[in-house]
């Protein structure tokens, strides 16, 4: 999908896919388009709504069959435990996926860690798989002109062209990257403290991300470079790159649980 500036604005029914890593601002913008008629369509909710919904809720209760008083009520149907995703809460899937680690300390062995990894792997691909069909749903059923695909930060490493090829039919695609060390490094310590489904580390992801989806998909599309943005604003864009300037704020400040993906 190619556009000059002028194409692009006059697209009556704009659809774009975010990609970039984890914390890079991808939701961020997403949340300024939802007020510009844009419907949000969230990765990794639905990631954790409709296809690791059932996973996560047997981890779940795993751990409290443990425990004696839960184990009674569970045993019984007296109780009943659900997910509670939300775009700005994605806790669930978060703790399902863990860290690779010792277990003593709260960390997943190899062979669970890397059962759990390809499950999302499986689950990421299916969601964006699905992209198509809320395009449509988005407009038809929720009245929506525009749709954002905000995808998630692990995304660049499925290295499966079907999917791309996708999403690059579909959608234009916007690499956002960070523009300072500032950003750079701020992003590299939160990969550390809160590390996201993506195994590759931050540097990496960076420097990679762009060449791999260049070679598959961004080899003839033109650049570019809007004097305004679809919301309204002066950031500079091309197919290759999305620099924004934006706020620094804690992850979950930016996410909305309005305009998700519904199942």
């Amino acid at each position: 999908m190619k556009f000059t500036p002028a194409s692009f604005r006059a697209w009556e029914h704009k659809k774009i896919t975010l990609l970039g890593m984890s914390g890079v601002g991808k939701t961020y913008i997403s949340s300024l388009l939802r007020r510009h008629d844009w419907f949000h369509f969230s990765g990794d909710y639905r990631i954790g709504t409709r296809y690791l919904d059932e996973p996560i809720l047997d981890l779940i209760k795993q751990q409290a069959m443990q425990v004696p008083f839960l184990r009674e009520l569970l045993r019984r149907d007296w109780i009943d435990i659900r997910n509670n995703i939300k775009i700005q809460d994605l806790g669930p899937v978060l703790s399902f996926v863990g860290k690779l680690g010792n277990p003593d300390y709260a960390g997943l062995a190899l062979p669970v860690f890397s059962q759990r990894q390809a499950l999302y792997r499986e689950a990421e691909i299916a969601a964006m798989k699905d992209v198509p069909a809320f395009i449509r749903k988005a407009r038809e059923i929720y009245g929506y002109d525009h749709f954002v695909n905000d995808v998630g930060g692990s995304l660049c490493e499925l290295e499966e062209d079907a999917v791309i090829a996708l999403l690059a039919e579909h959608t234009l695609i916007l690499y956002i990257q960070v523009t300072s060390k500032d950003e750079e490094d701020t992003l590299i310590r939160r990969a550390q403290s809160d590390p996201s489904r993506s195994t590759t580390a931050p540097l990496s992801w960076q420097k990679t991300c762009p060449s791999i989806w260049r070679k598959r998909v961004w080899n003839s599309s033109p650049r570019w470079n809007p004097t305004t943005s679809p919301a309204g604003s002066s950031r500079a864009c091309s197919t290759l790159a999305c620099r924004v300037t934006k706020p620094s704020p804690a992850p979950t400040a930016t996410r909305s649980p309005h305009r998700k993906s519904r199942r």
